[in-house]
């Protein structure tokens, strides 16, 4: 079950105080998502059912998607594999200090970030991936064949059943990002401990 909740920031009912604030929010990510591929949505589509160059679309090209998603929030990039991650979001002051120059030692990452193209099952291994790295963030983005929500409740249980489920439902720190072909369009649907909200 999904219900809609526009601009949601934190859905907790526990005291979020107590947790650092975060650098962006899921709503702020999802719109700054959309802003980005919404003028690129033509070339999306053309690649839509080509795999390797959409996720270098997504992921690797030197002006990526995220990339610019990252630089429209006031984030940095980096998007080859941190740690297996696919893509991350940071500040430079999560840079090590007196870390070697140009490698990319982090103390802390804003948005981890796992691009599947393949919605099916198998998601739950992205999922799991996020659950473990330490993020003010953590966005799957996938694009499922119809409206996904046939695993959409298998896909809250993983997260619902994580040792950081409270901490994800009081900062909204957990969004799924489903992309549709025809018509091109997104849905954002951000964790809380009883269902996805969506944005």
């Amino acid at each position: 079950m999904i219900i809609h909740a526009p601009g949601i920031v934190s859905p907790g009912s526990s005291d979020p105080a107590s947790y650092p604030k975060a650098v962006i929010t899921a709503a702020e990510f999802f719109s700054a998502w959309q802003s980005v591929t919404t003028p690129q949505s033509v070339r999306l589509i053309e690649l839509w059912n080509d795999r390797k160059p959409y996720t270098q679309m997504v992921l690797n090209d030197g002006s990526c998607i995220l990339r610019e998603v990252g630089a429209k929030v006031g984030l940095q990039c980096y998007s080859r594999n941190y740690y297996h991650v696919d893509g991350m979001l940071y500040l430079e002051e999560d840079f090590v200090p007196g870390r070697r120059e140009g490698s990319y030692w982090l103390r802390g990452i804003r948005v981890a970030f796992e691009h599947e193209h393949k919605f099916n099952k198998r998601l739950y291994e992205e999922i799991s991936h996020l659950l473990l790295i330490q993020a003010d963030l953590r966005v799957v983005v996938s694009y499922p064949p119809g409206d996904g929500e046939d695993l959409l409740p298998y896909f809250h249980s993983i997260i619902a059943g994580s040792s950081s489920a409270e901490i994800l439902h009081d900062q909204a720190g957990f969004l799924m990002i489903l992309g549709h072909r025809d018509p091109f369009a997104w849905r954002g649907l951000v964790f809380t401990r009883e269902r996805w909200l969506e944005i």
